[in-house]
């Protein structure tokens, strides 16, 4: 009798094996639907309901079944959540994925990078779209106040022309994150909305340099006289290995502005660049220059941190 119920047993693990292997093919060869069934078969037969929902999860996904995907959601637990939403990404169920980020944060649980990031490439598409009201409402459903929330807040805020707004997340900001290397960025953005210059192009080429569309940004940075608008195309033609182009606007904004923040900026910027020819002495000395010239400045510490550390001392 007992060798029996043992033959029984095994005859089942085969033929479970069997039909688990037949639903991984049916999966590769796109049919989702009858691999379900073969899932549903065996928990049905084992009377487990918990039983396959993550494969099943995947699967109504892969067919758009956004109402199934979360009843078997709900069977896994919590602690899983967080790769499942990341697989919603990858097959393109963004508003999925937030709904189970969103849940994963209510329980408490710590709101990764992955998960913000979500909500910010969202926020860039509806960006690209022209619907900056969407874009800061996607941004605002960050479940928790961090970082780059309040940043892109205040600076989405700027893209739309609300200063006041962009001010205000400004401090909401710093007051939050004092430390923050995104300060600066922001501080840049206040200080632009100040000046009283036009700043229709310097907006327009932020809007593409944020969606990445670096070479209508740069058409747009050339209409601008603003030093940051030179600074912002220093970057782009540095990134484009337009080294020499990068070097004479960067020199131009050092010898003819006296705004310290925008010549500190780029002393740093250029200094930089340096770095990455491998021209250390002169990097250095820039370096030093800009320690020297603005020690209160915004980029002075960075400045400080690039110096090698036997040049540190010698520099207050």
């Amino acid at each position: 009798m007992k060798s029996k119920l043992f033959l029984l047993s095994l005859l089942s693990l085969i033929i479970f094996a069997a039909d688990l292997k037949k639903a991984k093919e049916l999966v590769k060869e796109g049919k989702y639907k009858e691999a379900i069934g073969i899932y549903l078969k065996d928990r049905k037969e084992k009377k487990d309901e918990r039983l396959h929902a993550p494969e099943l999860f995947r699967l109504y996904v892969n067919l758009k079944d956004a109402r199934s995907a979360k009843r078997e959601l709900k069977k896994i637990p919590i602690k899983e959540w967080e790769g499942l939403a990341k697989y919603c990404e990858e097959k393109g169920e963004f508003n999925l994925a937030q709904e189970i980020y969103g849940e994963i944060a209510k329980a408490g649980l710590k709101l990764s990078s992955e998960m913000e990031e979500t909500y910010l490439q969202e926020a860039r598409a509806l960006l690209k779209k022209n619907n900056l009201k969407e874009a800061q409402k996607k941004i605002r459903e960050i479940p928790k106040e961090t970082e780059k929330k309040l940043y892109y807040l205040a600076k989405f805020f700027f893209l739309a022309e609300e200063f006041d707004s962009c001010l205000e997340y400004t401090r909401q900001f710093s007051k939050k994150f004092p430390k923050s290397d995104l300060r600066n960025t922001l501080y840049e953005l206040n200080l632009l909305s100040a000046s009283g210059e036009d700043l229709k192009p310097l907006i327009r080429a932020y809007r593409l340099l944020e969606i990445g569309e670096d070479k209508e940004a740069e058409e747009e940075l050339k209409k601008s006289p603003s030093p940051l608008a030179q600074i912002l195309l220093a970057e782009i033609y540095e990134k484009n290995r337009k080294t020499d182009q990068a070097i004479k606007l960067l020199e131009g904004i050092i010898n003819r502005d006296t705004t310290a923040f925008f010549v500190s900026k780029a002393l740093l910027q250029l200094a930089k660049i340096y770095q990455g020819m491998n021209d250390e002495k002169r990097a250095m000395n820039i370096l030093e220059e800009l320690i020297t010239r603005y020690p209160s400045s915004s980029s002075a510490p960075i400045a400080r941190s690039l110096l090698k550390p036997e040049k540190k001392g010698g520099v207050h």
